[in-house]
């Protein structure tokens, strides 16, 4: 009865969700509600058990409500933006695949495309 009532509270707070800067305005009014900042996360570092429905979730919206160990919870996502780094290179990477004879010949791969490419100024 308690998680029910819970439920509804999140999926009515998750329908006013518009923007990060309001929510903890919302959370004011209602008992043991917790407004978390999770900060930036690239996609290979998304739970997986939450990745799908954060990916297809646009600016300013939120996902569905799930019960979880901690109670029922959503994520709001503030912002959004594509990166391509270094960072986010070897995560992929490293996602995809880093154990075997298939990352062995990835990384070999790579390394020599990086030779071919380097160049080394001496001043």
């Amino acid at each position: 009865a308690t998680l029910s009532k819970r439920k509804r509270e999140a999926d009515a707070m998750r329908a006013r969700f518009n923007s990060c800067n309001t929510s903890r305005e919302f959370a004011k009014g209602l008992i043991d509600v917790t407004v978390r900042d999770l900060g930036r996360i690239l996609a290979p570092q998304l739970p997986p058990d939450w990745a799908d429905q954060i990916k297809a979730t646009k600016v300013g919206g939120a996902t569905p409500t799930r019960e979880t160990d901690r109670g029922v919870e959503f994520i709001g996502i503030c912002s959004s933006r594509e990166v391509s780094d270094d960072k986010a290179a070897q995560m992929v990477f490293q996602s995809e695949g880093s154990s075997g004879k298939d990352a062995d010949e990835l990384s070999n791969k790579y390394v020599e495309e990086l030779r071919k490419k380097a160049r080394i100024v001496e001043r």
